[in-house]
């Protein structure tokens, strides 16, 4: 059994995905609790979970909080869904964002499922500068967006989904040739596409796990995420 909430707005998926926890425990007041989270992932053990049942019919409940940040990890958790969805185990995700494929698959094989969209607040400038300035490699234009933003008072928060986003649309163009394939629509595909002409594979690769580490080192109090990002887009 499968239960996913993701979005920006990470408290109200938190919260979302607390519940579901909670309601599981209750009626499953035997079932031995596992926890995965970044550091503590392993595929084969959630393998094995997927199959597994404990002690006389006892089974377990499996949380995977936001461990989803790697590439080879999105698609190992991709190739899992199927198989979680119809476990007699309960697993519950809890993540940011997952590709348009993924949300289908999720959709199909999940007993719940719900997503948390960060309400949008109005501002002036278009912050999806952002993203064409990162994708066109502009790293002038980049920072001065940035810092921009930063003094009308947009979250780092929301900054780092902006291009976080832009690198997940362009790695989808790698492998796809059709907006229908990468699961996005024609006009952000051919735009994706159109930048991907300014990074390798691996230097986007290497941009998406620098992005994901500054997101959870900042929110563990290792840094400040918006000196962070600032610093990051001087390197681009």
């Amino acid at each position: 059994m499968l239960h996913v909430y993701w979005g920006t707005d990470r408290e109200s998926a938190r919260e979302k995905s607390e519940k579901a926890f909670s309601t599981l425990q209750s009626k499953r007041s035997e079932a031995e609790v596992i926890v995965f989270d970044s550091d503590s992932w392993d595929v084969e053990k959630i393998k094995e979970l997927i199959r597994a049942q404990g002690l006389f019919e006892k089974k377990y409940i499996i949380r995977i909080t936001y461990a989803l940040d790697k590439k080879e990890r999105i698609e190992e958790f991709d190739s899992l869904i199927e198989d979680l969805g119809k476990s007699e185990n309960a697993f519950v995700v809890l993540e940011e964002s997952f590709l348009a494929p993924q949300k289908k698959k999720i959709e199909k094989h999940a007993f719940s499922y719900d997503e948390f969209a960060q309400k949008k607040k109005k501002f002036e400038e278009n912050i999806f500068a952002l993203a064409d300035a990162y994708g066109a490699k502009d790293k002038k234009n980049l920072w001065l967006l940035y810092t921009q933003f930063m003094r009308k008072g947009i979250p780092p928060e929301e900054l780092h989904g902006i291009l976080l986003w832009q690198v997940k649309s362009i790695t989808a163009t790698y492998k796809a040739k059709t907006s229908d394939e990468a699961g996005m629509k024609e006009y952000p595909f051919s735009k994706a596409k159109r930048f991907a002409r300014n990074f390798t594979e691996e230097e986007n690769s290497a941009h998406y796990d620098e992005l994901i580490a500054l997101y959870r080192n900042a929110h563990q109090g290792k840094y400040d995420l918006g000196v962070a990002l600032e610093r990051f887009m001087l390197r681009v």
